[in-house]
C-alpha cells in the first residue's frame, strides 16, 4: 500500500534547526526493515498550519490533516511546544483554533 508523504527542503531557519534536532527514526517498512527520519506530530501541525495560512486559510485538505494529527496523538501533544513556535510562525490562531475545535 502506498501512502503520501511531505517532502521539507532544510533551508536553515531556527525553526527548520529545531524541527531537524527533534526528527524522529522510524521503521517505514518490515520486510526488509527501512528506516526514516520522520518530522514529529507537533512539527508536522505547524507545517500544516503554516500552509493553511499560505492558502489563504481555505485548504480543507490541510486543516483536515492537522485536525486529523491532534485527534490521533491527543493528549499527547508537547502544548507548550506547539504554543511557542506557533507564535514565532505567526500561526497562533489559527493554532488556537484548531486546539478548540478537536477538544
Amino acid at each position: 500500500m502506498n501512502h503520501p508523504v511531505d517532502v521539507y527542503i532544510f533551508k536553515g531557519g531556527a525553526f527548520q534547526k529545531e524541527e531537524f534536532r527533534r526528527r524522529q527514526l522510524k521503521a517505514v517498512n518490515c520486510s526488509p526493515e527501512r528506516t526514516a527520519y520522520i518530522a514529529t506530530p507537533e512539527d508536522t501541525i505547524l507545517h500544516k498550519l503554516l500552509w493553511y495560512k499560505m492558502g489563504g486559510g481555505v485548504s480543507d485538505r490541510q486543516w483536515m490533516d492537522v485536525t486529523g494529527v491532534m485527534k490521533v496523538q491527543g493528549n499527547t501533544l508537547d502544548l507548550n511546544y506547539l504554543r511557542h513556535w506557533a507564535g514565532k510562525l505567526k500561526v497562533l490562531e489559527e493554532l488556537e483554533r484548531a486546539l478548540s475545535e478537536v477538544k
